[in-house]
């Protein structure tokens, strides 16, 4: 418990403003909010996949049925991931855009090669 600025009666710490007189408190403890918590990762994991996805086209072998739908899932999982990281105005917006266009750009190169 702290004591107003104004009127001097006790209020909770977090208040931002005092319950008997509305004064603002410029002391208040702000609460910490849940965005800024691992804001990261969806950005992250989106340039990651989208790297994978290009360095998986330097594989000069032929390719089978299943490399190709986990190409597809990877590429697919990378932009969805950006997509969301972009969408909820994480930080890290630029990784996402890159995870992106990199997955986009191995999808077209493979579609162009194969």
């Amino acid at each position: 418990m702290i004591f107003c600025r104004a009127c001097g009666k006790q209020h909770h710490e977090t208040a931002t403003s005092c319950p008997h007189c509305g004064a603002i408190q410029l002391g208040a403890v702000a609460t910490p909010t849940s965005q800024g918590t691992n804001a990261l990762w969806l950005a992250v994991t989106s340039l990651f996949l989208g790297l994978f996805c290009l360095i998986c086209l330097l594989d000069d072998s032929k390719w089978d049925r299943d490399q190709v739908i986990g190409l597809l899932f990877t590429v697919a999982a990378s932009s969805v991931l950006g997509a969301i990281s972009i969408s909820q105005k994480r930080s890290g917006k630029r990784m996402a855009i890159a995870g992106i266009a990199l997955s986009m750009l191995s999808l077209l190169m493979f579609l162009g090669t194969h």
